[in-house]
């Protein structure tokens, strides 16, 4: 998945600049698992990652998608010689239309939309985004910023891209099942 920089290209390989295949590409959550599932530290953050969207579920939020980036999705281990230490996630959501007392919501789930709380239990750097609010000029700058962050890497400025995923409560059990699956051969290994 990765470019010789080590990080997943803006665009798709072979298109031309103003090409719709780029970033953010869409990928099920198993897709996802199955590609960076490939050592204990990130077997660790999906599962963490995993929890983190069962929390959602759990909460009344069955629908939505994320942006998923941060040295995760890039080959860390050869740029900066180390392992992921999270996995950034923006969820987009209807939490108004969903949600009927918000604060009290949010009070009841801290461990959802307070960053270093999620970040703490879950291995997620977590961050969300109301899709009620609407297409306004607050809700246009808070995507806009999403995306020029999440689209170059923190210290090289080198463009990359990063993934949508939609939140799906059926695809997350299978994709929980093939990390147990993995976590019993590392074990028995």
């Amino acid at each position: 998945m990765w470019n010789i920089q080590g990080v997943i290209p803006p665009i798709a390989v072979g298109e031309a600049g103003h090409s719709p295949k780029r970033s953010p590409y869409p990928i099920s959550i198993n897709e996802f698992v199955q590609n960076f599932a490939f050592s204990t530290e990130r077997i660790e953050i999906l599962i963490g990652f995993l929890e983190y969207r069962k929390a959602i579920y759990s909460s009344g939020i069955e629908t939505g998608f994320q942006w998923v980036n941060g040295s995760f999705v890039e080959n860390i281990e050869s740029i900066d010689d180390r392992a992921p230490n999270d996995i950034d996630v923006v969820t987009f959501s209807n939490l108004y239309q969903t949600i009927p007392n918000y604060l009290d919501w949010a009070r009841r789930n801290n461990n959802l939309v307070d960053n270093p709380v999620a970040k703490n239990q879950y291995k997620v750097d977590s961050y969300w985004v109301d899709m009620d609010i609407g297409f306004n000029e607050a809700s246009i700058k808070r995507c806009t910023y999403w995306y020029s962050m999440w689209s170059h890497q923190r210290d090289t400025n080198i463009w990359k891209g990063f993934f949508v995923i939609s939140l799906s409560p059926s695809e997350d059990i299978e994709a929980i099942k093939y990390l147990s699956e993995l976590n019993i051969e590392s074990n028995n290994a």
